[in-house]
C-alpha cells in the first residue's frame, strides 16, 4: 500500500479528453468519488441499478455513451 495514492490527487494529470463511466451501485469504488473528479473530465456518467462492470451489466446503455463520446 506504500505506493497508494487517491483519485483526486492524480486526475489532474490527465491531458487527454477522458470519458467516466460509473455504476451507482459499484461496492468497489464508492459512488461517491465520482464528487472529486466531475470537475475535471469532460463527460462523467453514473449508472443507476449498475455495479463495478457497467460494460457487463448494462452493454447497450454503456455502449452508448462511449459511442456518443468518440463520435465527432
Amino acid at each position: 500500500l506504500k505506493d497508494r495514492y487517491l483519485l483526486q490527487e492524480r486526475i489532474g494529470e490527465l491531458r487527454a479528453r477522458t470519458f467516466l463511466l460509473w455504476g451507482q451501485g459499484d461496492r468497489i469504488f464508492d459512488v461517491s468519488a465520482v464528487d472529486a473528479v466531475r470537475a475535471r473530465l469532460q463527460q462523467v456518467n453514473v449508472l443507476p441499478d449498475v455495479g463495478h462492470l457497467p460494460m457487463m451489466e448494462a452493454p447497450k446503455e454503456a455502449s452508448r455513451l462511449y459511442a456518443a463520446f468518440l463520435s465527432p
